[in-house]
Order: C-alpha cells, then sequence, then structure tokens
C-alpha cells in the first residue's frame, strides 16, 4: 500500500510537470483589447474545439479562451499567432485514399493562424487542419489562397490512363494573388506564379518575392 501511494505521487509530480512545460512565455491579446502577460499553451481538442490555455504564473490556476475571443497570442518577435474570423474552404485531398474531402464546403470561424512569412507588405500565414490550409494578409485584410477540386470526367478519365491523378486542380490562389501584385507588369513573376503550388515552401518563395518588389 505505501509503495502504491509513493508511486501515486510520484506519477502526480510527473504530471503536473509535463503540463507546466507544455506552457511557453508570451501575451494574449483578447478581443476586448486586454494583454495578458504570462503563460500559454494551445490546447488539441477533437473537431474546432480547439482552444488556448492560460495562466499568469505556472502556479496559477488555468483559464481556457475560445478562440472567437482573442485577436492574438504568442511570443513577440519568436512566435507570432494571428487569431482571426475568416471564411474559409475546407476542401482537401486525402493523402492515402487520393479522394475530395469536404467538397464544397465553408465555414466562417475564429481560428489560430501560423505566421509563415511577414514581410513590409505582405504576409502568409498557415493553418493546420487535416490539410494545411494558407491565407495571405496585406496589413488591412486576411484572406484564404483557396485551392479546389472536382472529379475527371468519364471522357478525361478515358484519355488519361492509369489509377492517378483522379482529380482536377482549380488553382484559384492564383488568380487571387493578382488582387496583390500586377503580375501582367512582371513576366518573371507571372512565370513563378503559374508554376507555384498550393505548399507553403513555393508560396513562401512567391510571396516573399511580391513583398519586395512593392517597395
Amino acid at each position: 500500500m505505501r509503495k502504491f501511494i509513493i508511486l501515486l505521487l510520484v506519477s502526480a509530480v510527473f504530471s503536473a510537470s509535463a503540463q507546466q512545460s507544455k506552457f511557453k512565455t508570451g501575451i494574449v491579446v483578447t478581443n476586448t483589447g486586454d494583454t495578458l502577460k504570462g503563460f500559454f499553451y494551445v490546447k488539441k481538442d477533437p473537431g474546432s474545439r480547439d482552444s488556448l490555455r492560460y495562466r499568469k504564473t505556472l502556479q496559477s490556476d488555468v483559464v481556457s479562451f475560445a478562440w472567437s475571443s482573442l485577436k492574438y497570442f504568442g511570443t513577440p518577435g519568436e512566435d507570432d499567432y494571428l487569431v482571426c474570423t475568416v471564411k474559409r474552404n475546407l476542401e482537401y485531398i486525402d493523402p492515402y485514399a487520393y479522394n475530395i474531402m469536404l467538397q464544397d464546403s465553408i465555414i466562417t470561424e475564429a481560428i489560430p493562424l501560423t505566421p509563415v512569412f511577414k514581410g513590409k507588405h505582405l504576409s502568409l500565414y498557415k493553418y493546420y487542419g487535416p490539410s494545411d490550409y494558407f491565407f495571405i494578409s496585406d496589413g488591412v485584410k486576411v484572406v484564404q489562397l483557396v485551392q479546389t477540386y472536382r472529379y475527371l470526367t468519364t471522357h478525361e478519365k478515358y484519355f488519361s490512363p492509369g489509377l492517378l491523378p483522379r482529380y482536377f486542380i482549380n488553382y484559384i490562389f492564383r488568380n487571387q494573388l493578382f488582387e496583390f501584385f500586377d503580375f501582367d507588369s512582371d513576366r518573371k513573376m507571372f512565370n513563378q506564379l503559374e508554376k507555384t503550388d498550393y505548399l507553403e515552401y513555393p508560396l513562401k518563395s512567391l510571396i516573399s518575392k511580391m513583398d519586395k518588389k512593392l517597395d
């Protein structure tokens, strides 16, 4: 019995230590304008029930914030996370079965965005969901860069032998980026745009060059 109690106490200490190690030093800014200094970490829950956990000190009680109540959290200059309410398309390709998931599904909700690139004029953000979704900001608005899909028609399948690809990609984001840069006036940038895929590195490379040319 004594050994069991000791083991229970040790487990509790390790559990508390593990909980504390999740927290990062930083600030949390709420929609009401309050700036809270302390410690935070993102609690991953099923579906859209993610939330932010905050403590004023590591010994303080934990306070939970829904994304809809926040504007920002992070460690300024290191890890800056923008929280905003955006309309977004949920479509993505299942990486194993290559099926189109959540086709034609659109939702408006508050989500945390992770910075990929922050420039003088333009910034690129990522949202980690069942697939990576990307967003661009010009300092005034935040817009999702959209890529959608459709299955091949019977006629297209006939002239596309083999199992893959089974879908056609709509590179909507390439047209969206014309709102932020005049690609028609820069042939080199236009060519890069046409080759840019909906992936972190290609998008970061393109948008960082767009940002520099806007000086």
